[in-house]
């Protein structure tokens, strides 16, 4: 559990290497500050969009700029109509699958969390 009086909370791969999507997991508030991604924010429209700068939490983020997060965090979106089976249904799933997984940032309720808090 992570609460931030008066600061952001910053979600950045540390090379900014966008090899694979970022999982956290865990409760995260701030208060008076914000969630953002400086790193991995694709400031220049002429660049292709990383395909592995997604956030995945498992978990609650409470407080402002979630907005601007999801506009930093780079998608692989670009990439969801790509398919590998010919089967519709095999399809579909694979779209929604590329949707979820893909997305700039994913939000999981994780139950687990409520059953382990911090002390």
């Amino acid at each position: 559990m992570f609460l931030v009086d008066g600061g952001d909370i910053y979600f950045d791969e540390p090379d900014n290497a966008c090899l694979k999507t970022q999982e956290v997991k865990g409760i995260f508030v701030v208060n008076d500050g914000k969630f953002t991604s400086k790193k991995l924010a694709n400031t220049l429209t002429s660049n292709p969009r990383c395909n592995y700068g997604g956030l995945y939490v498992k978990g609650v983020l409470i407080g402002d700029g979630i907005d601007t997060l999801v506009k930093n965090r780079r998608s692989q979106l670009n990439s969801r109509f790509y398919l590998s089976s010919e089967n519709e249904n095999a399809q579909k799933t694979q779209r929604r699958n590329k949707i979820f997984n893909g997305a700039a940032v994913l939000i999981e309720y994780s139950p687990s969390l409520w059953t382990a808090l911090p002390p």
